[in-house]
């Protein structure tokens, strides 16, 4: 090695390459097989994918959800919708509704707090400090068809909420 009177930016990338190749001369990279590697090698999680067919749903309890998906869906472009493990979850930052597959009926979970929810047909439920699958204090069935429309009168409230 040259002995340095002056360090500048050159002279201190060629002592740096120096060093490096010393070192690699005096520290050889281990040539490992895969059998020696495997014990320190981090495995890979499997992340569980999950689709509608994932769920325990019968004709009619599927007919519900795809007329209320649809209605979902149509509020607007930036509307997410990610299949949980034991929800649907729809969002645009975060879920603003849950929906959850029951036998005979849909159980939705409207992420908003009981007070703030204006509900003149009295159909929800305030569920706070309950653990329920979903997120939010307010729950709501669809059993029928022709409740469509009161649903999504609830479900956009918690829609606008977050969009603003």
């Amino acid at each position: 090695m040259v002995l340095q009177n002056e360090w500048n930016e050159k002279h201190i990338q060629e002592r740096a390459y120096e060093l490096a190749k010393k070192a690699e001369s005096i520290w050889p990279y281990p040539a490992l097989t895969a059998a020696e590697l495997a014990p320190y090698q981090a495995e890979e999680k499997t992340v569980q994918k999950y689709s509608l067919e994932t769920y325990d749903m019968n004709a009619f309890t599927r007919m519900l959800f795809e007329s209320l998906d649809k209605r979902i869906m149509n509020l607007s472009p930036a509307v997410k919708k990610e299949y949980k493990k034991l929800y649907v979850a729809y969002k645009l930052d975060t879920n603003f509704v849950d929906i959850v597959f029951q036998k005979q009926r849909l159980r939705i979970s409207i992420n908003m707090k009981f007070s703030e929810i204006n509900d003149p047909n009295g159909i929800c439920k305030d569920i706070t400090g309950l653990g329920r699958w979903g997120n939010g204090d307010v729950e709501l069935f669809m059993e029928h068809q022709d409740e469509l429309d009161q649903i999504m009168e609830i479900v956009k409230q918690s829609f606008d909420a977050q969009a603003e």
